[in-house]
């Protein structure tokens, strides 16, 4: 379920320009247009929470995609436009699949030096 709180009119038609997309830290991405901050999105478990640039909260989203055309109306909507929503998902399993090939290597080793 996606919680939501609709954006102001006046922070989404407060920039006509384009928008270019920054993430300083994992889980956080910054959203500028040339000079002007418009806001952030920061991963929260599995929700992407939006905060304008006043900080105001702009709402809860279950995709990173989602999250972005918050601050950003004039991204394109459908299938391909979610790609980082998609490669959000990807990136999260493969370190997963790491973590356990990690976990499972250890394991071994241990039951090789207790054998």
């Amino acid at each position: 379920m996606t919680a939501t709180v609709a954006a102001p009119r006046e922070h989404l038609a407060a920039h006509a320009e384009r928008v270019t997309w920054s993430s300083p830290d994992a889980g956080l991405w910054v959203a500028r247009s040339a000079e002007t901050y418009l806001g952030m999105i920061e991963l929260r478990g599995r929700f992407y929470a939006v905060s304008g640039a006043d900080a105001q909260k702009l709402g809860t989203y279950r995709g990173l995609a989602q999250a972005k055309r918050t601050i950003d109306p004039s991204r394109p909507t459908g299938p391909l436009a979610d790609r980082d929503d998609r490669a959000d998902l990807v990136g999260t399993l493969i370190a997963a699949g790491t973590g356990l090939i990690a976990l499972a290597a250890a394991v071994a080793g241990v039951i090789e030096l207790a054998g």
